[in-house]
């Protein structure tokens, strides 16, 4: 380094950036899984994403209360799953997960998943964003699913793994 060469030392940021896998990420389900089958197949996705998080988590839940959705140190941001949403292709996803994680303020980030109804209306109003996962309506356990792939393949383009081969973030 050039600085080093003439003895200065270099300045030291005071960025408040940190490690990435101190955030939390959590999906929670309104209503019991319909599928046992694809309640499996959900559990491999917090087991793979481990290593990019500080903790991955599904809760089920009966009733989402958005008051329940608050991390007890930091910020907390919630994310619905509505029709009504922004549609984000993968890219996207990645980027605002790029964005989190590098936000030394959030703690945790929270994807809620509505009953077969859907998101409150008070839901839908506590949520930092709202993500249309597809244009097709899809019963709550295969957005479920969903929601846990694309967090992972998003995750993979973000550590350059070659897990995603569609363009990079």
């Amino acid at each position: 380094m050039l600085l080093k060469k003439f003895g200065q030392t270099p300045k030291k940021s005071h960025s408040r950036q940190r490690k990435n896998n101190f955030v939390k990420l959590r999906v929670i389900k309104c209503g019991k899984p319909a599928f046992k089958e694809v309640a499996s197949l959900v559990e491999v996705y917090p087991k793979r994403l481990q290593s990019h998080f500080s903790d991955c988590r599904n809760d089920i839940v009966k009733k989402f209360e958005p008051s329940n959705s608050r991390s007890a140190k930091g910020k907390t941001l919630l994310i619905g799953l509505d029709e009504s949403g922004e549609a984000w292709s993968t890219q996207k996803l990645a980027e605002y997960m790029k964005k989190w994680l590098d936000d030394p303020s959030i703690d945790q980030v929270d994807f809620v998943i509505g009953d077969p109804y859907g998101l409150t209306a008070e839901t839908k109003g506590s949520c930092f964003k709202l993500w249309s996962i597809s244009n097709c309506t899809l019963p709550s356990d295969f957005a479920w699913l969903l929601t846990w792939e694309q967090l992972f393949r998003a995750s993979s383009i973000l550590r350059g793994t070659s897990y995603h081969h569609g363009g990079s973030a």
